[in-house]
């Protein structure tokens, strides 16, 4: 029986090369490093491995001294901070006695929920709570014909429903386009309050790893927050203060689990 340690923890260059390569399989996702207290050596491994080495992405870290806490998550190899709430993929590890040169990846499985304490289970605890094989929870889709701000969507499908959309795949951005007659726009859930190319988040914390622009989309990045509308099953970014119909969704909220093992 296979028993998991804990969320990844990388200690050498070595280990992020071959921690990158299951990172690939999800886009992105949490690794163990966190901070909490808001200062530049208030850096911590979630296992108490010291921290000797990083590879911050450019311009990362740079949340930690205005939030806290903040956590780090892997993408293509290198690492960002994000605020710790947001849900997004993850690897944990687990200590063997193999060459650590050598990686054993798993099949990948969905956990439905939004997974607030960590799971100290084993592989039959996950199967027993129907971990194994999970197909995505279904989701209902809802367009409301009120015009609203961005901000003021969010707000009313959070009371009402679950929260704005968020779309991962092609068969489910088409599915929710379906809502809209012609040339009618309408708000999904995709934000970008850090004007860069990476800066693309959810409002419910998924990850965003698929993406439908329209040509010549999205626009050149300003000192603004933009959000994103859905017109014809093409995204453009738009200033979060304007006006359109929106989309909600209800439903339990997704994850992801992938899981690897180290020496």
């Amino acid at each position: 029986m296979l028993h998991h340690t804990g969320l990844l923890s990388i200690r050498n260059k070595q280990e992020n090369t071959v921690a990158s390569r299951l990172y690939e399989e999800i886009k992105l996702g949490w690794c163990g490093l966190y901070n909490d207290q808001r200062t530049n050596s208030g850096w911590k491994w979630a296992n108490g491995d010291p921290v000797g080495y990083t590879n911050w992405k450019p311009g990362n870290p740079y949340r930690y001294n205005i939030m806290a806490p903040v956590c780090v998550y892997i993408q293509e190899g290198r690492w960002s901070d994000a605020p710790c709430r947001f849900l997004f993929p993850f690897v944990c590890y687990t200590e063997t006695s193999e060459d650590p040169s050598e990686v054993v990846t798993e099949k990948p499985v969905v956990i439905s929920g939004n997974w607030k304490q960590p799971h100290k289970g084993s592989e039959k605890d996950l199967a027993a709570d129907g971990a194994q094989d999970l197909p995505q929870p279904k989701r209902n889709y809802v367009l409301v014909n009120k015009e609203k701000t961005w901000s003021e969507a969010q707000e009313y499908c959070r009371a009402q429903h679950m929260d704005l959309v968020s779309v991962q795949h092609m068969t489910e951005n088409s599915k929710v386009a379906k809502l809209l007659k012609v040339d009618l726009a309408a708000w999904i859930g995709l934000f970008n309050q850090h004007q860069s190319e990476y800066g693309w988040m959810w409002t419910n914390g998924e990850p965003a790893t698929f993406f439908h622009w329209d040509p010549f989309y999205p626009m050149e990045f300003t000192t603004m927050a933009v959000c994103v509308i859905l017109v014809n099953e093409h995204w453009k970014d738009v200033p979060c203060d304007y006006k359109f119909a929106f989309i909600c969704y209800s439903g339990k909220p997704r994850a992801w689990l992938l899981l690897g093992a180290r020496s």
